[in-house]
C-alpha cells in the first residue's frame, strides 16, 4: 500500500541548519569584506542588549609642564563618546508544497527542488548581506537594517575641493568636522570619514587633479594615494593605516590599468600583504589590498569605490534563542556554539505547504574617523 511523504521528514531542521551555516562560512571566506571581519577576529557572537551600546574614545589626555613645588589640580578626564545603534533583524523564507510535490516525477524531482530552493536561499543570503554592508543606510529612517558604510559616509562636495565636507549622524554622534563637544580636548576628525572628491575639476592651482577630474587611468594612482594617506589617521601604524580597498567596477579597471603601466608595486593574485588578508584577486599598493566587489555602486558617472580600516570595524551577532553562547574577555569559549542563524521549518496543513524562516539578529560598528570613500560628483 502506497504512503505519501512526509515533507518535514524530507526539509529537516537540522539540514537546514548546517546549509546556512555553511553559507556563512562560505560568506566569511569567498566575501572580502567578511574576510577582513574574520582574519581580524573582529565578529562578536553573544552580545546582548536592547541596542548596541558602546564607547569610543575621541580626546587625548594633555600633558603639562610645571616647575618644582608647583601644586595643580588633579581631574576625572572624559575622552569617550557613547555610541549607541538599533539591532537589525533580517528574515528569509521559502515554502514548498504537497500540490508542487503532486506535480513532480517522483521522489528524486522533490529532492532536486528541494536542493535548488536551500541552495537559493543560502546564495541569496550570501549576496544580501554583502549588500547590505556596503549599500545600506540606516540613517535614512528606516527600522531594523544594518547600518552599512553609506550611515556615516554622506557629505557636500565643492568643484573647488578635493575633501568633501562630513555632514552625517552615526551612533547618535555628529560627523562634522568639530562636531564631538562635551568631551576633554577631542580631536578635530575624532567622529568624520574622509571624502574624496573624485569628481573635482577645478582650474584653481593644486586643486584639482593634475589630469583633470574624474577617476580616469591617468589620475587613478593620484587619487588613490591620495585618500590612502588622508585615511591614516594617528600615525603610519598598522591599525592607523586603511588595509582594504573595495572598489566599483570602473574604478576598478582604471586603477588595474595604471598600475600595470605603472608597474610599480603591482601584485595581482593572492597577495600576503602587509595587513595579511591575502585576498585571491586583490592588488596591492603600499601594503593595503584592493579588489572589486560586485554589489558596489557603479552607476555611470556616479561610482563610489571605499577604503576602509578594518580595525576598526566589527560585526555583532546577537545570540540565537536557545543555543548556549558563551562569551569570556577574549571571545568565545571552548565549546560554545558560534550561531548567525534562527532557522525554523513548519508544516502547515491549511496550505499544504513546509514553510521556511531563517532569522539573522545583528548590526555593524564602525569608527568612521579610519573610512575614506571615492565618489564621482
Amino acid at each position: 500500500m502506497a504512503t505519501s511523504m512526509v515533507l518535514p521528514n524530507l526539509i529537516s531542521q537540522s539540514m537546514l541548519e548546517h546549509a546556512f551555516d555553511g553559507a556563512w562560512n562560505n560568506t566569511q571566506n569567498t566575501r572580502p569584506a567578511f574576510m577582513a571581519l574574520k582574519t581580524r577576529g573582529h565578529i562578536d557572537y553573544g552580545i546582548a542588549g536592547e541596542s548596541l551600546l558602546w564607547k569610543v574614545r575621541v580626546g587625548r589626555h594633555a600633558i603639562t609642564s610645571y616647575a618644582d613645588m608647583d601644586d595643580f589640580t588633579i581631574a576625572r578626564q572624559n575622552l569617550s563618546i557613547p555610541c549607541t545603534l538599533p539591532w537589525a533583524f533580517y528574515a528569509m523564507s521559502d515554502a514548498i508544497t504537497t500540490d508542487e510535490m503532486a506535480l513532480m516525477s517522483g521522489p528524486e524531482a522533490f529532492y532536486r527542488r528541494q536542493t535548488e530552493l536551500v541552495k537559493d536561499m543560502c546564495d541569496n543570503f550570501e549576496s544580501r548581506l554583502s549588500s547590505e554592508f556596503l549599500n545600506s543606510d540606516g540613517g535614512t529612517g528606516s527600522t531594523n537594517i544594518l547600518h552599512g558604510l553609506e550611515t556615516f559616509f554622506a557629505g557636500t562636495y565643492t568643484s573647488a575641493t578635493k575633501l568633501g565636507i562630513a555632514s552625517d549622524t552615526y551612533a547618535g554622534q555628529a560627523t562634522v568636522l568639530s562636531g564631538i563637544t562635551g568631551v576633554t580636548a577631542a580631536e578635530t576628525d575624532a567622529w568624520t570619514p574622509t571624502l574624496v572628491n573624485v569628481g573635482t575639476a577645478a582650474t584653481t592651482a593644486g586643486v584639482t587633479w593634475t589630469n583633470g577630474g574624474g577617476f580616469t587611468i591617468n589620475n587613478a594612482l593620484e587619487i588613490f594615494d591620495f585618500g590612502l594617506v588622508n585615511g591614516m589617521k594617528g600615525g603610519t601604524g598598522r591599525t592607523n593605516t586603511p588595509d582594504l580597498g573595495i572598489m566599483c567596477r570602473t574604478h576598478w579597471s582604471r586603477l588595474r590599468a595604471a598600475m600595470t603601466a605603472a608597474q610599480t608595486g603591482f601584485i595581482d593574485g593572492a597577495p600576503t600583504g602587509t595587513q595579511g588578508f591575502g585576498i585571491p584577486g586583490a592588488m596591492q599598493m603600499s601594503g593595503t589590498e584592493i579588489i572589486m566587489d560586485a554589489d558596489v555602486t557603479n552607476t555611470a558617472g556616479s561610482e563610489v569605490s571605499y577604503l576602509l580600516n578594518f580595525n576598526h570595524i566589527w560585526l555583532e551577532v546577537l545570540p540565537v534563542p536557545g543555543i548556549k553562547n558563551l562569551v569570556s574577555a577574549d571571545g568565545i569559549e571552548p565549546g560554545a556554539k558560534k550561531k548567525m542563524f534562527e532557522v525554523s521549518t513548519e508544516s502547515n496543513i491549511g496550505q499544504n505547504a513546509l514553510r521556511i524562516r531563517v532569522n539573522a539578529r545583528l548590526q555593524l560598528r564602525c569608527n568612521p574617523r579610519y573610512q575614506v570613500k571615492f565618489a564621482s560628483v
